[in-house]
């Protein structure tokens, strides 16, 4: 904070700068963004399987509490 107060700018804006030159950077490592290209790919497969799990009663009401009643 002090340092952003002694050049007069925000500390949003002393923290965004390094970030979006870190951002450009990265943008143009081939090999970085493959790993994450990667990554990404495998949490989404992940979260693909794990959304087809079947609900049981006891992933439902650790969720959302007890399911509806039958009337």
């Amino acid at each position: 904070m002090a340092v952003a107060r002694v050049r007069g700018t925000s500390a949003n804006a002393l923290i965004v700068e390094p970030l979006a030159g870190e951002i450009d950077r990265v943008r143009s490592d081939k090999d970085f963004t493959d790993r994450a290209r990667k990554l990404l790919e495998r949490d989404k497969e992940l979260l693909d399987r794990l959304d087809r799990r079947p609900v049981t009663r006891k992933r439902w009401t650790s969720r959302v509490g007890a399911p509806p009643s039958p009337e």
